[in-house]
């Protein structure tokens, strides 16, 4: 089920202005899921793509047109829409490419959509996985960046949101990753995420133990560029200067790192089968 033509990037997403063509494709396409035919009628793959579709021309678009206010999802839609995203599916932060597209999509939207999301994270505590990743893994999941990002920017309007991410494990995990990918935009705003809370005493501490705890390879990452990241992180809790990088890996550099670590294991192991 894929959508030729469009990109998922978490980081920066597209941004286009309104014209005739995309007011022209908003107005049919908010006409189709909008209608009451679009859950009886159509095939659920077909729905799939089209509120896909719908929700990434919506959120690469701006401004949005007049019959799209601000409160255009109500309620029941939200709900039926969410249902459809994750039909016949338990979601996680473990699951695939579309299905992480659509979590991504709807968090774009705040209120109310993206409060059913914040609520699925906490009900189905969704940060056990990113608490347990480890070593290489955690290069291949750099993509869940956005969403968690989108989920810490949101994670206010729910108390209950706001105690599940700031369990010691799980915000010291949350932070790891955001050090670990050197994404310095979410780490400013997970900064900003009730900086007053009493466990980040103890999660600024742990943060010298990324390397070990997350069983880093020192062939595929930096251990004084983590540090050194760890250190500036914690100057934003002390009145310090913004948070900056002397040399932010990308991701691509990262990938170069690791497909010439796993170019040397090939050429150890073809030495060792002419041995």
């Amino acid at each position: 089920m894929g959508l030729p033509g469009i990109s998922y990037n978490p980081e920066t997403p597209p941004s286009f202005e309104l014209d005739s063509n995309r007011y022209a494709m908003l107005k049919l396409l908010y006409t189709l899921v909008s209608s009451d035919d679009f859950s009886t009628t159509m095939m659920v793959d077909n729905q799939h793509i089209m509120l896909m579709l719908f929700l990434q021309v919506l959120n690469s678009t701006a401004p949005h047109p007049y019959f799209l206010p601000s409160d255009w999802c109500t309620p029941t839609m939200a709900s039926n829409f969410t249902q459809l995203a994750f039909q016949d599916q338990a979601w996680t932060l473990s699951s695939n490419y579309m299905t992480l597209q659509f979590v991504y999509q709807f968090l774009q939207l705040g209120e109310p959509i993206a409060n059913q999301i914040v609520s699925c994270f906490v009900s189905g505590h969704l940060l056990d996985y990113v608490v347990k990743l480890r070593g290489d893994e955690i290069l291949w999941k750099w993509e869940l960046g956005g969403i968690l990002g989108v989920f810490v920017s949101g994670v206010r309007r729910s108390d209950a949101a706001v105690t599940y991410l700031f369990e010691l494990d799980n915000i010291f995990a949350v932070c790891a990753m955001f050090i670990i990918w050197q994404d310095i935009p979410h780490l400013h705003l997970l900064a900003q995420c009730c900086p007053d809370h009493p466990v980040w005493t103890e999660c600024l501490q742990k943060l010298d133990t990324i390397p070990e705890h997350f069983e880093l390879s020192l062939s595929l990452y930096d251990r004084e560029e983590i540090l050194s990241t760890v250190s500036a992180f914690r100057l934003l809790f002390e009145g310090g200067g913004p948070l900056m990088l002397h040399s932010r890996p990308t991701v691509s550099s990262l990938w170069r790192r690791l497909w010439q670590r796993h170019r040397n294991i090939g050429k150890e192991l073809t030495g060792a089968s002419k041995v």
